[in-house]
């Protein structure tokens, strides 16, 4: 006859997404592009569109590139992206467990590697922008190569219980339109 009151914590800015600074390669997400793994170097020989690799070095992707490298250390991975010529296809894109009627933080790095026509990302959750307009959930990436930039959005829940993020090219160019991604998170907002 005895009652147990069991309280449990739970980290409330952990990063929902796995493997979002892409330091395990080419797991944890979805691609429509396609992937050319590293080595050979480089793996995109035949600089085919619509395609990536994850890197240490942009020109271990395509040899023209910047020699750009990942935005913490230098040192690490990244997802370089050759970009596509056709609408409407996911770069990237990750499902994660969410609590109904929360806030979240969505975040990510971009660099461009080829200067020129900079790529433009639309931030998608469950294939909605996220701020709930196309424009005010694009990004333009950086016209100055190998240069990060932060992309920050906030999104409510609502009543949903998964979410899955997703990252489209606007920008179907087939000169330029060069970038790489890196540093992917999803956390519940600070108060």
């Amino acid at each position: 006859n005895t009652t147990y009151t069991v309280v449990t914590s739970v980290t409330r800015n952990r990063n929902l997404i796995y493997n979002g600074d892409f330091e395990l390669g080419d797991v944890g997400f979805e691609s429509q592009y396609t992937f050319f793994p590293f080595p050979p170097n480089p793996a995109n020989s035949g600089f085919a569109q619509r395609s990536y690799s994850i890197v240490n070095n942009a020109q271990q992707f395509e040899p023209q590139f910047q020699p750009c490298v990942d935005h913490t250390s230098g040192n690490g991975k990244f997802m370089a992206i050759d970009g596509a010529t056709v609408p409407n296809i996911k770069i990237w894109s990750q499902k994660v467990a969410v609590s109904p009627n929360t806030n979240y933080t969505v975040e990510y790095w971009i660099q461009s590697i080829d200067g020129a026509s900079p790529a433009l990302i639309e931030t998608q959750i469950n294939g909605a922008p996220i701020t709930g307009t196309a424009g005010g959930s694009t990004f333009t990436a950086p016209s100055t190569v190998c240069s990060w930039r932060q992309v920050t959005y906030n999104w409510n829940s609502g009543a949903n219980t998964v979410a899955e993020l997703s990252f489209i090219g606007r920008n179907i160019s087939s000169n330029g339109n060069d970038y790489s991604i890196d540093d992917i998170s999803m956390k519940h907002s600070v108060a």
